[in-house]
């Protein structure tokens, strides 16, 4: 486990998001979880279309809904994985954001816990990935990098469980 540390008031910021949800919310966003458009949102909520609209707005100013569109980067002919990253020392800021301008990188996240850095990454050769592990390890404070492949995504299943605990 890395060494590498947040304080308090980072941590919080980061736990306890200050948007209040309430029940239309809820169901808006299990419903947007479950692949139904704005349009088909109303009709089921039986609801105005502009309602859903200006409540859906609302979570994407507030950061809760980061976006609608995703590529699916296996059938662009891309592998994907995960590189882990344990810090010996050093500012885990400035760590992450230089593992995120690693070419391939397609996202970059401080944790708590296990790793210190997790980052999501995308290849088509080998050596693309060599080159990924090789520029993460050359990095000031990198003690350790870890990296797996992803092999198969299970559909997101548990949408319902999450929007129950908010």
């Amino acid at each position: 486990m890395g060494i590498a540390r947040i304080n308090e008031q980072q941590y919080a910021r980061i736990t306890n998001p200050s948007y209040s949800f309430d029940k239309r919310d809820r169901a808006i966003l299990g419903l947007m979880l479950s692949g139904l458009s704005n349009r088909e949102i109303a009709s089921r909520l039986k609801i105005p279309l502009s309602t859903v609209q200006r409540r859906t707005r609302k979570l994407f100013e507030n950061g809760i809904i980061k976006n609608k569109i995703s590529l699916d980067y296996k059938k662009l002919g891309f592998r994907s994985g995960i590189l882990h990253i344990y810090l010996s020392d050093g500012n885990i800021h400035s760590a992450a954001e230089q593992i995120s301008k690693i070419k391939g990188m397609l996202s970059t996240s401080i944790h708590i816990g296990n790793s210190d850095v997790v980052g999501f990454f995308v290849f088509k050769q080998a050596d693309q990935l060599l080159d990924i592990m090789s520029e993460a390890k050359k990095i000031e404070g990198v003690e350790r990098v870890v990296w797996s492949e992803e092999v198969f995504t299970i559909p997101e299943a548990n949408a319902a469980y999450f929007l129950e605990q908010l």
